[in-house]
C-alpha cells in the first residue's frame, strides 16, 4: 500500500495508520512519503504557518514511533533534505 500523497496532509493520521494496518495482511508493506520537521529557524517558521491549514511535521523517529504502535515498523527510512520516504511492513 502506498500513500500517494503526503502523509502530512492528513487530519488523521493515527486513523489513516489504523486503517492501513487493518487492510494490510501480515508481511503486507506500507509505504509513505512526508516531509521532516524543519530544523533552521526559517523553516520552522515557515511550517508553523503551514500548521494553522492542518499540515503536520514530523522527525524520522516521530514517525517511526507512530507506525510501530500500529504494528507497522519501519524497515526502511531514507531522507533528501526536507522529504522523507518510510516503508514498513505489517506484523
Amino acid at each position: 500500500m502506498a500513500i500517494g500523497g503526503s502523509l502530512n496532509e492528513i487530519g488523521d493520521v493515527n486513523g489513516c495508520l489504523a486503517e492501513a494496518r487493518r487492510t494490510l495482511q501480515p508481511g503486507g508493506r506500507f509505504v509513505a512519503m512526508t516531509l521532516a520537521r524543519a530544523e533552521s529557524s526559517p523553516g520552522r517558521a515557515l511550517q508553523a504557518a503551514l500548521g494553522t491549514g492542518g499540515i503536520t511535521f514530523w522527525t524520522a523517529a516521530d514517525l517511526a514511533a507512530m507506525l510501530r504502535a500500529h504494528n507497522l515498523p519501519t524497515r526502511t527510512q531514507q531522507q533528501y533534505g526536507l522529504v522523507m520516504f518510510h516503508a514498513a511492513q505489517a506484523e
